[in-house]
């Protein structure tokens, strides 16, 4: 369910000679759901009152500006309530809307400063506002109300406040912690699961990483010239190990078989006279090629069991392609091309 947001506006204005205009203007703000402040609520000592101005100026979510005939009461610094209003929500940096009473020349006496120092304050305060603000000018206090419900409804839309909520309406904060606590446990799978799709979508475009390294593969012969305690010793990257685990893992061969199959089809020096249908790799040199591959995700291994000689059973291990493995033989066999 949607929160129903309540936002406060702050009425800046002068109050005997715009009684009716703050009147229409604060029925306007209840109308659109929110709540004025004003200073029908504020203190009656000039120093308490500044002090509690501020807090609700600073407190407010909009200020909204009124001004007419009148300069309005002076703190004792010569400034008015009013200007000073609008001097803090602008350095507080609040959003503003100024409206200003059109044809003010034309006020009756009794609506504007007779104190001529008040009445150059005022003007100076009016070319302020105007240099400093985007400003509506309005004629009667329906035409005014009209005008701030319209630019009101825009600025809101456009500089979304806070505002605050019915107590009934807040989520109960054990079940807002437990929701907070589900939300990480998720997003921290979800980073899981992203870095996992990182690195599938690399796996499937480049070589698994430490390709190009080498290893020395320790095999030896079955030969009936050749001691089978013979080391038989052959560097070869990588990259061309896998191709041919992959390829024995193709045929179905069990661990002992891919042994003799890997010993016999990696690349030896041209200069070895070797019978290769006779090799193998001794076990240590398997062990690590197995234990590398599967460190990549590129393989994994299940035990099964056969029927040996005299009918012993025997546990052999399999050796299978994962699915990061069958991606980087596509890799390999299409960036190393079998000659």
């Amino acid at each position: 369910m949607a929160l129903d947001v309540i936002h406060s506006v702050f009425l800046s204005s002068t109050f005997e000679d715009l009684r009716n205009e703050r009147a229409e203007v604060q029925k306007a703000i209840l109308k659109l759901r929110c709540m004025p402040i004003g200073m029908e609520l504020f203190p009656s000592s000039d120093e308490e009152a500044w002090g509690y101005i501020k807090r609700q100026i600073q407190a407010c979510d909009y200020y909204v500006l009124i001004i007419a005939g009148r300069y309005g009461s002076v703190t004792p610094d010569g400034m008015s309530f009013t200007e000073k209003e609008y001097l803090f929500a602008k350095e507080a940096n609040k959003p503003s809307l100024a409206f200003i009473r059109q044809n003010r020349q034309q006020l009756p006496s009794e609506m504007t400063d007779r104190d001529s120092g008040k009445s150059q304050r005022l003007e100076r305060f009016v070319q302020r506002v105007q240099s400093n603000s985007l400003v509506s000018f309005f004629e009667s206090p329906h035409e005014l109300a009209t005008q701030f419900v319209t630019s009101f409804v825009a600025l809101r839309d456009k500089r979304p406040a806070v505002g605050f909520v019915r107590a009934d309406q807040v989520a109960d904060p054990v079940k807002y912690s437990a929701a907070l606590e589900a939300n990480a446990r998720l997003q921290a799978e979800n980073n899981k699961l992203s870095e996992q799709l990182r690195i599938i979508a690399k796996q499937s475009n480049e070589p698994f990483e430490g390709h190009q390294s080498e290893i020395t593969l320790n095999c030896f012969s079955t030969g009936d010239n050749v001691k089978t305690d013979n080391v038989l010793r052959v560097t070869v990257k990588f990259y061309k190990v896998f191709l041919v685990v992959a390829q024995a893992i193709a045929k179905d061969l069990d661990e002992t078989k891919l042994s003799k199959f890997l010993a016999g089809n990696v690349e030896w020096p041209s200069s070895s006279i070797l019978d290769r249908t006779r090799l193998y790799c001794k076990a240590e040199s398997l062990r690590i090629v197995r234990e590398k591959f599967i460190q990549l995700g590129l393989i994994s291994v299940h035990h099964s069991s056969k029927t040996g000689d005299y009918d012993a059973v025997i546990s052999v291990n399999h050796w299978s392609l994962t699915e990061a493995g069958h991606r980087q033989s596509a890799v390999l066999s299409r960036i190393y091309p079998v000659e």
